[in-house]
């Protein structure tokens, strides 16, 4: 008997599903993918990495970028000191008095106001530093008080769950007066002649956890509700309204900003909101992936951030027994696509200008001996094109490391994308596979690998794995069953793109 030959194609540009039988699926997804990219383009192998600037001494705890007229530095917080680094090196810059030891990450806020690096601890009160001076106490900040989180927002701080000598409060906030350009809030005192305040948001029984803002609102998150906060001005100064109840950030560092809005992680799903309305963007996609692993010791470690060269959102979580973040999902805002794959333990992360040994050009036009007409060099305008490019560091506290992702260095990363279990149209009948046509962009070779069932549930009969050159290539096949499990693999130093899978088979009877 003759069966005539069909084509199905795959093309899994809009990232996982992992949270639906595999075999319901469409083939505009892949069933599981790791360390692999989806944006509106193609799936991708993610980038490389590399240490940034030189190893620092202590385990980087928390992270900020300073960019000043003058300089790029980066701060950072260790469990009992403070520092900056620059090309010039790592530099000590913790308070002349001490800073009491926190070793708990999460607990670290740093945040800049007029480009001063404003470091609270949760511990001592807040301090501030330029990145090049040592860290000094806020003024006017009540003796005896302490805040579990600040952020900036305007030309104001506010300090988040206050505890003070009457009790800790945690649904409390305050803020600062208003700084001026390039300075620092001279009190936190309301009086008729600034702009102090302090409201109580005690409407909903949590605690505050910590504020973003989004474009001129400042939203505070607390686990079960999500408030709007907007200058008005005049004696009131800031105004406060629910906008969510139900719903709220699990942790101090579970919101992402992004022009568009917020990403913030809730107990048991991801939402994103505009400030106006919210929506869940993980619900029969990776929630259950996501909350399935994600370390319930450790939630106070989970970290949401927008990326903004790639216009994505990273979610770092620590999974089994791990207390960083082991794990991350990356969820595209252009593509509204998820993906999965390693976190290698960091516990912070921020972005902002690389300048360090390896981005620095050898030449300037200060120092270039040959003329304007016949320069080739590589010169550059005193550096000023290196603090164009705002690049991501995470923080490695057991490799004492601060490492730029995302970069051409040649890094072995196991990665693969899978659909599991297609059923190629009627899943009830035989299928016969004769081909299998792969195209991909890259260099070196990938690995195919096939797999057959009869019925969802029975074991997997798998083909001898196919080493796939780059290219458009077809695989001969043979093999017969009712579901198709494909996987692409590769473990080599070469990033690579998938542009598209097609299968050719013969529809067989039903027994």
């Amino acid at each position: 008997m003759s069966y005539p030959k069909q084509l199905a194609i795959l093309r899994p540009y809009k990232g996982v599903v992992s949270d639906q039988p595999a075999s319901e699926v469409s083939e505009e997804y892949a069933t599981d993918a790791y360390n692999v990219r989806f944006s509106t383009t193609a799936p991708e192998r993610v980038r490389g990495y590399r240490e940034a600037y030189a190893s620092p001494t202590v385990a980087p705890l928390a992270l900020l970028s300073v960019q000043r007229a003058d300089s790029d530095r980066w701060v950072y917080a260790a469990e009992a000191s403070q520092w900056s680094v620059s090309i010039a090196g790592h530099a000590d810059i913790t308070r002349a008095t001490g800073v009491s030891t926190q070793l708990e990450p999460s607990s670290h806020s740093l945040c800049s106001l007029n480009g001063i690096a404003i470091h609270n601890n949760a511990l001592d009160a807040p301090m501030y530093s330029d990145g090049i001076a040592p860290f000094e106490d806020l003024p006017g900040w009540e003796v005896g008080t302490v805040c579990q989180w600040i952020v900036a927002h305007r030309y104001h701080l506010f300090a988040l769950d206050l505890d003070t000598a009457g009790g800790r409060f945690g649904s409390l906030l305050r803020w600062s007066d208003a700084a001026e350009p390039g300075s620092i809030p001279s009190t936190w005192v309301p009086a008729a002649d600034n702009q102090a305040g302090s409201a109580e948001l005690a409407d909903t029984p949590a605690r505050i956890m910590t504020a973003a803002t989004l474009r001129d609102t400042l939203l505070i998150y607390k686990r079960d509700a999500v408030y709007a906060c907007d200058y008005v001005g005049g004696d009131t100064v800031y105004s406060f309204r629910p906008l969510f109840r139900g719903i709220g950030a699990i942790s101090s560092r579970a919101v992402a900003e992004s022009p568009q809005g917020h990403v913030f992680v809730s107990d048991g799903d991801v939402y994103f909101t505009d400030g106006n309305t919210q929506r869940s963007i993980a619900t029969g996609r990776v929630r259950e992936r996501i909350f399935g692993s994600l370390n319930s010791d450790r939630l106070q470690d989970l970290i949401a951030y927008y990326q903004p060269l790639r216009r994505e959102t990273i979610i770092g979580f620590p999974t089994g027994e791990g207390r960083y973040c082991n794990e991350v999902a990356v969820w595209s805002h252009d593509a509204d696509a998820w993906s999965l794959g390693d976190g290698d333990d960091f516990c912070a992360i921020a972005e902002g200008v690389i300048v360090d040994a390896a981005t620095v050009f050898p030449n300037t036009w200060d120092t270039s001996a040959n003329s304007w007409d016949v320069a080739d060099t590589g010169a550059t305008w005193n550096d000023s094109g290196q603090r164009l490019v705002r690049q991501v560091i995470v923080c490695m506290p057991d490799l004492k490391q601060l490492r730029l992702i995302d970069t051409a260095d040649p890094i072995s990363i196991q990665a693969w994308i899978e659909h599991a279990d297609l059923p190629l149209g009627d899943p009830a009948r035989w299928k016969y596979l004769r081909r299998v046509h792969v195209r991909w962009r890259g260099v070196g070779t990938l690995t195919l690998r096939v797999a057959t069932r009869d019925t969802v549930g029975d074991a997997q009969t798998s083909l001898p794995p196919v080493t796939v050159p780059a290219g458009d290539q077809v695989v001969n096949i043979r093999a017969l069953g009712r579901f198709i499990t494909l996987r692409l693999e590769s473990s080599g130093v070469e990033p690579w793109g998938l542009v598209g899978l097609a299968v050719e088979y013969e529809m067989r009877g039903y027994q």
